[in-house]
């Protein structure tokens, strides 16, 4: 399991249109996920990408899930969107259990290594401001 906490991002790094599309992937389904992925911007966003793998994974296994109770594993999926929706709503980092991990070892993503890349990492000298600092702005990367 990744460590998310290492990076210290929190919730004030993010832009309000990044929390409203992370939410939009998980509570719109495959529209959503569509809708944010065809915007190269926002694609090329390590925290949209990040939440959007998690979607595409969590949309994956309920339709598996959905499919093979004959609809009734469906009644999972509108709880959990829910809940990750606002969660990202929120700019909350966070991992579905056993979608997140499937998906690490089988090397189809790496969130640390994703948002380290992306900007999101601290910076080298001194880190991020400590919590209930005013943020400094949009976090560092060339998806601004």
């Amino acid at each position: 399991m990744a460590d998310l906490s290492q990076l210290n991002i929190r919730p004030e790094h993010f832009r309000p249109e990044d929390k409203t599309n992370a939410m939009l992937v998980y509570m719109a389904g495959l529209v959503g996920i569509m809708l944010v992925s065809m915007d190269d911007k926002k694609k090329n966003n390590p925290v949209l990408r990040f939440h959007m793998i998690q979607a595409i994974g969590l949309l994956v296994v309920m339709m598996i899930l959905s499919f093979l109770t004959c609809g009734v594993g469906s009644l999972i999926y509108l709880p959990m969107i829910i809940i990750y929706g606002l969660k990202a709503s929120k700019g909350e980092l966070f991992e579905i259990p056993v979608i997140t991990n499937y998906l690490m070892d089988k090397g189809h993503f790496d969130p640390i290594k994703e948002l380290t890349a992306g900007g999101m990492a601290p910076p080298a000298q001194g880190g991020f401001p400590p919590a209930g600092a005013p943020p400094q702005g949009p976090p560092p990367g060339d998806w601004q």
